[in-house]
């Protein structure tokens, strides 16, 4: 499906180790859930998706296809829009996108 190849840059980006401690990475999964939760709890007006350097290394040929993939499944999985993208400690940038589903789902 769509998600198959997020899901396997996932994976194998987990897999990738670290050359100067030759150890395997800590590894999370995104929890919609847990976000959710949080959302309704603290009603931010800003959401920030940090790490997306995890997600894919930008070398790769197709990686604004996944990393735009997976900001997207997160939306809509949060049901908010993602304001900041964070691709690292010095990189943090404004999402430009706008999805029309989230939008809309936050005004009702």
């Amino acid at each position: 499906g769509k998600t198959s190849g997020l899901r396997e840059a996932i994976k194998n980006k987990s897999k990738k180790k670290q050359v100067s401690q030759k150890k395997t990475r800590r590894v999370a999964r995104f929890s919609a859930g847990i976000v959710n939760k949080a959302v309704v709890t603290n009603n931010p007006s800003t959401i920030i998706l940090n790490h997306l350097d995890y997600i894919c290394s930008k070398n790769q040929n197709n990686s604004n296809l996944i990393i735009s993939k997976f900001i997207s499944t997160v939306e809509k999985a949060i049901k908010h829009k993602i304001s900041y993208l964070g691709f690292g400690p010095e990189s943090i940038e404004r999402n430009e996108k706008t999805s029309t589903n989230i939008r809309l789902a936050n005004e009702r």
